[in-house]
């Protein structure tokens, strides 16, 4: 049952942030041109960014992200890092098109349309933070699986470019399985950090 989170994983890549603990740790902190505002710290905690960087995650701070709204086509991604036991690093997952749209920057929220195969989700709330040409996402979904609902956190991180985004990363955490009834989820605080080994997703 635990392959079914790779099928899973496709359909939440782009959909999980959820920063919880507001006090300064490791150089993550509340406010500031630098550090993670306080919207995404209440979404997301500092021990799962702390995950993530861990694993090889870029996590781009600011409250100035460059403007991101556009389709874009992710594919060559593969494991970089896990924690997740039987992951084999270098292993590839699916090609996908993302759409950023509604792009606020006030209140730093910003929605995500997302397509791999049949699996298709539109409107996605998330946030977006960063300064200059780079950026980080945040989203969370709470996926129902056979009768099991798990929530995850995820976050992707590149460099906005005319053509496209460079260097994307993307992650992808669980924090609450749901009891996990049925031995199909992740465990909570586990995780994995894929790249695109190209180095470039396409703007389309």
């Amino acid at each position: 049952m635990k392959n079914l989170i790779l099928k899973m994983f496709g359909l939440i890549l782009l959909i999980g942030l959820a920063v919880i603990g507001c006090t300064k740790d490791k150089g993550i902190a509340v406010g500031g041109e630098n550090e993670l505002p306080t919207r995404v710290v209440n979404l997301v905690s500092i021990e799962i960014i702390r995950n993530m960087e861990e694993l090889g995650m870029p996590i781009n701070v600011g409250e100035k992200p460059p403007n991101i709204e556009g389709a874009y086509h992710i594919g060559s991604c593969a494991l970089l890092n896990s924690s997740i036991e039987g992951d084999v690093e270098g292993c590839i997952f699916d090609d996908f098109e993302i759409v950023f749209h509604n792009q606020n920057t006030e209140n730093l929220s910003i929605k995500i349309d997302y397509l791999c195969g049949l699996d298709k989700l539109e409107g996605v709330d998330a946030f977006i933070v960063g300064n200059n040409n780079k950026f980080t996402v945040f989203a969370k979904i709470t996926l129902h699986e056979d009768y099991s609902a798990a929530a995850y956190i995820c976050a992707l991180s590149g460099e906005v470019s005319p053509q496209g985004i460079l260097d994307t990363h993307i992650s992808h955490f669980m924090v609450d399985d749901g009891g996990d009834p049925l031995n199909c989820h992740i465990e909570n605080g586990k995780g994995r950090v894929l790249f695109d080994r190209d180095g470039f997703s396409e703007k389309k």
